[in-house]
Protein backbone atom coordinates (compact mmCIF):
# COMPACT_ATOMS: atom_id res chain seq x y z
CA UNK A 1 0.00 0.00 0.00
CA UNK A 2 2.75 2.46 0.95
CA UNK A 3 4.65 1.70 -2.26
CA UNK A 4 1.50 2.36 -4.30
CA UNK A 5 0.96 5.71 -2.59
CA UNK A 6 4.54 6.71 -3.25
CA UNK A 7 4.20 5.84 -6.93
CA UNK A 8 0.96 7.84 -7.17
CA UNK A 9 2.58 10.81 -5.43
CA UNK A 10 5.59 10.73 -7.77
CA UNK A 11 3.26 10.55 -10.77
CA UNK A 12 1.21 13.51 -9.57
CA UNK A 13 4.34 15.60 -8.96
CA UNK A 14 5.73 14.59 -12.34
CA UNK A 15 2.54 15.62 -14.14
CA UNK A 16 2.51 18.96 -12.33
CA UNK A 17 6.15 19.68 -13.18
CA UNK A 18 5.64 18.73 -16.83
CA UNK A 19 2.48 20.85 -17.04
CA UNK A 20 4.35 23.86 -15.65
CA UNK A 21 7.15 23.29 -18.18
CA UNK A 22 4.68 23.21 -21.08
CA UNK A 23 2.99 26.38 -19.83
CA UNK A 24 6.34 28.14 -19.55
CA UNK A 25 7.20 27.19 -23.14
CA UNK A 26 3.73 28.32 -24.27
CA UNK A 27 4.21 31.71 -22.62
CA UNK A 28 7.63 32.10 -24.22
CA UNK A 29 6.21 31.35 -27.66
CA UNK A 30 3.27 33.71 -27.17
CA UNK A 31 5.68 36.40 -26.02
CA UNK A 32 7.69 35.94 -29.21
CA UNK A 33 4.61 36.02 -31.46
CA UNK A 34 3.22 39.10 -29.72
CA UNK A 35 6.52 40.97 -30.11
CA UNK A 36 6.50 40.30 -33.86
CA UNK A 37 3.24 42.27 -34.09
CA UNK A 38 4.25 44.98 -31.63
CA UNK A 39 1.82 43.66 -28.99
CA UNK A 40 2.36 43.08 -25.28
CA UNK A 41 1.85 39.66 -23.72
CA UNK A 42 0.83 38.93 -20.13
CA UNK A 43 0.97 35.36 -18.76
CA UNK A 44 -1.56 36.61 -16.20
CA UNK A 45 -3.66 39.78 -15.85
CA UNK A 46 -4.96 39.71 -12.25
CA UNK A 47 -6.46 43.22 -12.22
CA UNK A 48 -8.97 42.26 -14.92
CA UNK A 49 -9.75 38.71 -13.80
CA UNK A 50 -12.95 39.54 -11.89
CA UNK A 51 -14.28 41.83 -14.63
CA UNK A 52 -13.56 39.48 -17.52
CA UNK A 53 -14.80 36.28 -15.88
CA UNK A 54 -18.03 38.05 -14.93
CA UNK A 55 -18.40 39.32 -18.50
CA UNK A 56 -18.28 35.77 -19.90
CA UNK A 57 -20.66 34.55 -17.16
CA UNK A 58 -18.09 32.55 -15.26
CA UNK A 59 -18.09 31.54 -11.59
CA UNK A 60 -16.61 33.17 -8.50
CA UNK A 61 -13.86 30.72 -7.51
CA UNK A 62 -10.22 30.96 -8.61
CA UNK A 63 -10.92 33.57 -11.30
CA UNK A 64 -8.08 34.25 -13.73
CA UNK A 65 -7.51 36.12 -16.96
CA UNK A 66 -4.40 34.59 -18.49
CA UNK A 67 -2.35 34.27 -21.68
CA UNK A 68 -3.41 37.82 -22.57
CA UNK A 69 -2.39 39.68 -25.71
CA UNK A 70 -2.66 43.47 -25.53
CA UNK A 71 -2.14 46.08 -28.20
CA UNK A 72 -3.71 47.95 -31.09
CA UNK A 73 -4.95 46.57 -34.40
CA UNK A 74 -5.42 49.22 -37.08
CA UNK A 75 -5.83 51.84 -34.34
CA UNK A 76 -8.26 49.71 -32.30
CA UNK A 77 -7.05 48.93 -28.73
CA UNK A 78 -7.71 45.38 -27.53
CA UNK A 79 -7.07 42.73 -24.94
CA UNK A 80 -7.57 39.06 -25.72
CA UNK A 81 -6.89 35.94 -23.71
CA UNK A 82 -8.42 33.13 -21.67
CA UNK A 83 -10.88 33.54 -18.81
CA UNK A 84 -10.65 30.76 -16.24
CA UNK A 85 -12.55 29.82 -13.10
CA UNK A 86 -13.28 26.82 -10.91
CA UNK A 87 -16.57 25.35 -9.72
CA UNK A 88 -16.51 23.16 -6.60
CA UNK A 89 -19.38 20.84 -5.73
CA UNK A 90 -20.09 18.40 -2.90
CA UNK A 91 -18.24 18.03 0.38
CA UNK A 92 -15.95 15.62 2.13
CA UNK A 93 -15.16 12.54 0.04
CA UNK A 94 -17.72 13.68 -2.54
CA UNK A 95 -16.07 17.06 -3.02
CA UNK A 96 -14.92 17.72 -6.59
CA UNK A 97 -13.74 20.67 -8.63
CA UNK A 98 -13.90 21.46 -12.31
CA UNK A 99 -12.07 24.21 -14.17
CA UNK A 100 -13.70 26.08 -17.05
CA UNK A 101 -12.09 28.12 -19.81
CA UNK A 102 -13.47 30.71 -22.21
CA UNK A 103 -11.55 32.51 -24.92
CA UNK A 104 -12.37 36.21 -24.98
CA UNK A 105 -11.45 39.36 -26.88
CA UNK A 106 -12.42 42.81 -25.61
CA UNK A 107 -12.27 46.25 -27.17
CA UNK A 108 -13.41 49.69 -25.93
CA UNK A 109 -16.93 50.40 -27.17
CA UNK A 110 -18.04 53.62 -25.50
CA UNK A 111 -21.78 53.09 -25.39
CA UNK A 112 -23.61 54.05 -22.22
CA UNK A 113 -25.28 50.71 -21.47
CA UNK A 114 -24.97 48.53 -18.37
CA UNK A 115 -25.16 45.01 -19.78
CA UNK A 116 -26.48 43.71 -23.08
CA UNK A 117 -25.95 40.08 -24.06
CA UNK A 118 -26.40 38.51 -27.48
CA UNK A 119 -25.74 34.82 -26.99
CA UNK A 120 -25.95 31.68 -29.06
CA UNK A 121 -29.37 30.14 -28.58
CA UNK A 122 -29.61 26.60 -27.25
CA UNK A 123 -32.22 24.16 -25.99
CA UNK A 124 -32.04 25.32 -22.37
CA UNK A 125 -32.47 28.96 -23.33
CA UNK A 126 -35.59 28.03 -25.29
CA UNK A 127 -37.18 26.42 -22.24
CA UNK A 128 -37.45 29.74 -20.44
CA UNK A 129 -39.31 32.85 -21.54
CA UNK A 130 -37.27 35.40 -23.41
CA UNK A 131 -38.29 39.04 -22.96
CA UNK A 132 -36.47 40.47 -25.96
CA UNK A 133 -37.19 39.46 -29.54
CA UNK A 134 -36.87 40.98 -32.96
CA UNK A 135 -39.36 40.74 -35.80
CA UNK A 136 -37.13 38.22 -37.60
CA UNK A 137 -38.06 34.77 -36.27
CA UNK A 138 -34.98 33.07 -37.69
CA UNK A 139 -32.82 35.50 -35.74
CA UNK A 140 -34.81 34.79 -32.56
CA UNK A 141 -34.23 31.07 -33.03
CA UNK A 142 -30.48 31.61 -33.35
CA UNK A 143 -29.88 34.15 -30.55
CA UNK A 144 -30.86 34.83 -26.96
CA UNK A 145 -31.14 38.56 -26.19
CA UNK A 146 -30.99 40.15 -22.76
CA UNK A 147 -30.53 43.69 -21.53
CA UNK A 148 -31.92 46.22 -19.08
CA UNK A 149 -32.74 48.71 -21.86
CA UNK A 150 -34.93 47.10 -24.56
CA UNK A 151 -34.96 50.36 -26.53
CA UNK A 152 -31.19 50.19 -26.93
CA UNK A 153 -31.24 46.51 -27.93
CA UNK A 154 -33.82 47.09 -30.66
CA UNK A 155 -32.00 50.21 -31.87
CA UNK A 156 -28.72 48.31 -32.09
CA UNK A 157 -30.22 45.36 -33.92
CA UNK A 158 -31.33 46.97 -37.14
CA UNK A 159 -31.73 44.73 -40.19
CA UNK A 160 -28.09 45.07 -41.25
CA UNK A 161 -26.79 44.22 -37.79
CA UNK A 162 -29.08 41.20 -37.47
CA UNK A 163 -27.90 39.86 -40.81
CA UNK A 164 -24.30 40.34 -39.69
CA UNK A 165 -24.91 38.42 -36.46
CA UNK A 166 -26.32 35.51 -38.44
CA UNK A 167 -22.87 35.09 -40.04
CA UNK A 168 -21.22 34.79 -36.59
CA UNK A 169 -23.40 32.25 -34.84
CA UNK A 170 -20.41 30.52 -33.22
CA UNK A 171 -19.66 33.45 -30.86
CA UNK A 172 -21.26 35.20 -27.86
CA UNK A 173 -21.30 38.96 -27.35
CA UNK A 174 -21.61 41.22 -24.33
CA UNK A 175 -21.70 45.03 -24.21
CA UNK A 176 -21.22 46.73 -20.89
CA UNK A 177 -19.42 49.51 -19.03
CA UNK A 178 -17.74 50.78 -22.18
CA UNK A 179 -16.47 47.41 -23.47
CA UNK A 180 -17.42 44.89 -26.12
CA UNK A 181 -16.61 41.28 -25.21
CA UNK A 182 -16.62 38.45 -27.75
CA UNK A 183 -16.25 34.99 -26.26
CA UNK A 184 -16.60 31.25 -26.72
CA UNK A 185 -15.61 28.01 -25.00
CA UNK A 186 -11.96 27.01 -24.72
CA UNK A 187 -8.51 28.62 -24.54
CA UNK A 188 -7.52 31.39 -26.95
CA UNK A 189 -4.70 30.54 -29.33
CA UNK A 190 -2.59 33.19 -31.03
CA UNK A 191 -3.76 31.95 -34.44
CA UNK A 192 -7.35 32.93 -33.53
CA UNK A 193 -6.50 36.48 -32.49
CA UNK A 194 -6.92 38.20 -35.87
CA UNK A 195 -10.28 36.48 -36.39
CA UNK A 196 -11.65 37.75 -33.08
CA UNK A 197 -10.33 41.25 -33.70
CA UNK A 198 -11.87 41.36 -37.18
CA UNK A 199 -15.25 40.42 -35.70
CA UNK A 200 -14.85 43.16 -33.09
CA UNK A 201 -13.99 45.74 -35.75
CA UNK A 202 -16.93 44.72 -37.93
CA UNK A 203 -19.32 44.95 -34.98
CA UNK A 204 -18.17 48.42 -34.01
CA UNK A 205 -18.41 49.67 -37.59
CA UNK A 206 -21.97 48.36 -37.94
CA UNK A 207 -23.39 50.07 -34.86
CA UNK A 208 -26.00 52.45 -36.37
CA UNK A 209 -25.00 56.12 -36.36
CA UNK A 210 -28.04 57.19 -34.35
CA UNK A 211 -27.11 54.67 -31.62
CA UNK A 212 -23.75 56.41 -31.22
CA UNK A 213 -25.59 59.75 -31.11
CA UNK A 214 -28.06 58.60 -28.44
CA UNK A 215 -25.83 56.35 -26.33
CA UNK A 216 -22.23 57.13 -27.22
CA UNK A 217 -19.96 58.65 -24.59
CA UNK A 218 -17.27 59.43 -27.18
CA UNK A 219 -17.46 60.11 -30.94
CA UNK A 220 -18.10 56.98 -33.05
CA UNK A 221 -15.07 55.22 -34.57
CA UNK A 222 -14.01 56.22 -38.07
CA UNK A 223 -15.55 53.99 -40.72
Amino acid sequence: MEVTLVIILIAVIGIAVFSNYLQKKKNEENQRLAALQGYSYHPSYPSLAKQVVAAVQGGHESRRFSMVFEGEKEGMPFLAGTARWTVTTGSGKNRSSRTYYRKVAMIPCRLNVHEVRIQKENFFNNIFNRDLKTEWEQFNEAWKLSGSDPRFVHALLDQQMQQWFMTHRDKNFMLGEGWLYIYDEGKLEYEELDHYLEIAREFRERVPAFVWEDYGTTPPPAR
